[in-house]
C-alpha cells in the first residue's frame, strides 16, 4: 500500500499535507468544470463523461472538457469505487492525483488521475487487493461526453422473453472438459499480467486454442489481433487484444459482441497470477462457443465477434 500511496502522490500542485474536503469535493481547479449528480435526473444541457452507482459525472459548460484537460495535461481518468475506511480509501482521498470524490454512498467514488503506467498498475493491484478481488473497481472516463445517452440506446434485437430454438440446441453440444483444458492450457503461463513476458505470450496462446478448437477457416472467420500500444484514450500496453468475427447475413451496422479478459493480476505477486477464474474460466467459454458455431456450420443474421480482451485487470486497457 506504502508504493501505491508514493505513486499517487505525485505532485499536482496540491500542498502537503492532509487538507479537509468534503463528501462532494474536486480539485480547485476542476470544481467550477465538473460536478456529480444523480442518474436519474433527466435530459440536460451538461455532457454526461461517466455514469455508475446511480450517479453521473458531467462537464458544467461547453469549455468545461478544454478546461480539464489544460489541469490533467494529457493523462488518462479513471473513476475508482472503493469501500470507505479502510487503507487504500485513505489513500485515494489524501493523494495528490485525487481529483474528484462522492462519498456518503455504500460504494464511495473518487476521481484519479494516472499519467503513466507504473502507478496505473499500482492502482489496480491496490483497488483489487483493497476490494477483496472484486473486478470493476476501476473504469475509464470518457472526456469526449458518451457516445449515446442510455434513454437512446437502441434496444435488443430480440425481446428478452423469446425463445431462440436454435441456439438453445446449440448449447447442448458444450463440453465441459473442452472447457477445463483450455482454462489448463491457460494457467500454465503461470502470469497472463499484461506487463509479463508470458502475458505478452498469452495473445498467442488463445490464438492457438481459438485454432484448434475449431475449423474457423472454412467458416470465412476472421481472427484478429488489435495493438494497443499506441492507445491514446485508453492506456497502452503491449498487450494485444483478439476478435474472432463471425459474418452476419445482413450488414446493417450491428454486431453483437461476447467478451472475456485474457490477462491476469494477483494482489501481491504478478508473477504468479494464474487466473484460472479471472479470466481464463471466460476465455474458454469463448473458445468453447467458437467451436460450437463453426462445428454446426450455423448462421446468424447480424455479424457476432468474440473479444478476448488485453489489459482488463489494469483500467481496462483492451
Amino acid at each position: 500500500m506504502r508504493k501505491i500511496f508514493w505513486l499517487l502522490s505525485l505532485p499536482l500542485g496540491i500542498a502537503c499535507g492532509r487538507p479537509a474536503k468534503s463528501d462532494r469535493w474536486f480539485h480547485p481547479d476542476l470544481a467550477e468544470q465538473l460536478r456529480f449528480v444523480d442518474a436519474a435526473d433527466g435530459a440536460s444541457a451538461f455532457t454526461d463523461i461517466w455514469r455508475g452507482h446511480g450517479v453521473k459525472l458531467q462537464f458544467t459548460s461547453e469549455i468545461s472538457a478544454q478546461e480539464t484537460q489544460k489541469v490533467i495535461n494529457g493523462a488518462k481518468l479513471v473513476m475508482v469505487t472503493y469501500v470507505p475506511d479502510t487503507d487504500f480509501a485513505e489513500v485515494l482521498e489524501y493523494s495528490g492525483t485525487t481529483l474528484g470524490l462522492l462519498r456518503g454512498i455504500e460504494t464511495n467514488l473518487a476521481l484519479i488521475k494516472i499519467d503513466h503506467d507504473e502507478a496505473g498498475n499500482a492502482l489496480a493491484a491496490a483497488a483489487h487487493a483493497a476490494s477483496g478481488h472484486m473486478c470493476g473497481t476501476i473504469t475509464p472516463v470518457a472526456l469526449r461526453g458518451l457516445t449515446a445517452p442510455v434513454e437512446t440506446l437502441i434496444p435488443a434485437v430480440h425481446p428478452e422473453a423469446a425463445e431462440l430454438k436454435q441456439v438453445t440446441n446449440m448449447l447442448a453440444a458444450a463440453d465441459q472438459n473442452r472447457i477445463f483444458d483450455s482454462i489448463r492450457s491457460l494457467e500454465t503461463l503461470g502470469t497472463r499480467f499484461h506487463a509479463s513476458a508470458s502475458g505478452l505470450a498469452a495473445t498467442a496462446k488463445v490464438a492457438e486454442l481459438f485454432r484448434l478448437s475449431a475449423d474457423l477457416e472454412s467458416q470465412a472467420v476472421n481472427l484478429t489481433e488489435i495493438d494497443h500500444s499506441g492507445a491514446s484514450i485508453t492506456q497502452s500496453t503491449n498487450q494485444k487484444s483478439l476478435i474472432v468475427s463471425f459474418p452476419g447475413q445482413v450488414d446493417d451496422g450491428t454486431t453483437i459482441v461476447l467478451g472475456a479478459h485474457l490477462d491476469s493480476i494477483n494482489r501481491s505477486n504478478n508473477q504468479d497470477a494464474p487466473g484460472a477464474d479471472d479470466d481464463a474460466s471466460g476465455i474458454a467459454t469463448l473458445i468453447e462457443i467458437a467451436r460450437i458455431i463453426a462445428s454446426s456450420g450455423a448462421k446468424f443474421q447480424r455479424r457476432l465477434e468474440l473479444h478476448a480482451e488485453s489489459g482488463n485487470n489494469c483500467s481496462s486497457m483492451g
